[in-house]
């Protein structure tokens, strides 16, 4: 289970006789039951590719509205990008492409951001968590909700030295991915930009989870970043 709470939940590890699992709670937006569907959507295109799964659910509770799942120990790959270990994205990438695709061409949306992906401790297994998420009507969602989660970590990176080298890793994910689909860097462009109109419209949404610090932030910096990124987009002078 991701260490990031989302805006919707909160996440709580229970330590049970040296057995964890993790309780997550939704306060808004979503369900347990509609997490649930999304990872029972989730787990055939995962079972088809090596290396890959879903995390397993242990309980659902419509009442509640709580999940009771069970913890991973690893670390997210959004974790890991932050802390310098980019060569993880090369060692994944083959496989997340895939899972991208299968998404792709089964019509199925999942949140595919890099925190909701567990590196299992031992190294042998990428695990998918949190794939709930609000569709947005984008050929290649998947792919551009990762690469959008890639950019925020640009964009939040105290190791600047590393800065080209994870826009090189965007590159190289969507040369590859146009190589599979057939899909068009101008056509992923755009995709993007729409994405992050979206981003920027949830980002003004008050959340229960946020406090005012967190809402000023989303609101004084967090959305004029996106805006700009996105004119940059649209204007060509950011590819993808």
């Amino acid at each position: 289970m991701s260490k990031l709470a989302p805006r919707n939940a909160t996440v709580r590890i229970v330590d049970a006789d040296c057995d964890p699992y993790v309780i997550k709670r939704y306060h808004a937006t979503f369900t347990a039951v509609a997490e649930h569907h999304a990872y029972t959507r989730m787990q055939p295109l995962c079972a088809a590719i090596p290396g890959v799964r879903t995390a397993k659910i242990i309980q659902v509770d419509a009442v509640m509205d709580t999940l009771r799942l069970e913890f991973i120990p690893g670390t997210s790959l959004y974790e890991s990008v932050c802390q310098g270990h980019i060569r993880l994205l090369h060692i994944w990438r083959d496989s997340l492409l895939q899972l991208f695709f299968a998404a792709k061409n089964n019509n199925i949306y999942f949140d595919a951001d890099p925190s909701n992906f567990i590196i299992h401790e031992n190294g042998r297994e990428l695990v998918v968590i949190d794939p709930v998420c609000k569709p947005v009507d984008l050929e290649d969602y998947a792919l551009v909700v990762f690469l959008w989660g890639l950019f925020k970590i640009m964009l939040r990176s105290v190791r600047v030295w590393h800065i080209g080298e994870i826009f090189g890793v965007i590159m190289d994910y969507s040369l590859h991915y146009r190589k599979i689909t057939g899909s068009r860097s101008d056509a992923l462009r755009m995709q993007m930009g729409q994405y992050i109109h979206q981003v920027i419209a949830w980002n003004r949404e008050s959340s229960p989870v946020d406090g005012p610090l967190t809402t000023a932030l989303r609101r004084g910096v967090v959305i004029p970043t996106f805006t700009l990124i996105q004119w940059l987009l649209k204007k060509g002078w950011v590819k993808i």
